[in-house]
């Protein structure tokens, strides 16, 4: 089973390759989220333990399917 921290930069992981297979950068997602880049940088580090809405819209704006990283 994977720890707190394995999880979180898993699935930090998947947002990251997703966005960047799509030619993205995490301004682009700035916009398209409201989320500022700071807070996006260490979602897709697995430095925080975010709130699952930021995660939902940065999930729904790369147009991924939650159950692949999950």
């Amino acid at each position: 089973m994977a720890t707190h921290k394995e999880f979180l930069q898993k699935i930090g992981m998947e947002i990251k390759v997703s966005r960047i297979r799509k030619g993205l950068q995490r301004k682009d997602i700035r916009k398209m989220t409201g989320l500022d880049v700071g807070t996006i940088c260490s979602i897709e580090n697995g430095k925080t333990n975010g709130l699952i809405l930021s995660y939902k819209r940065i999930i729904d704006a790369l147009e991924m399917d939650i159950k692949n990283i999950l």
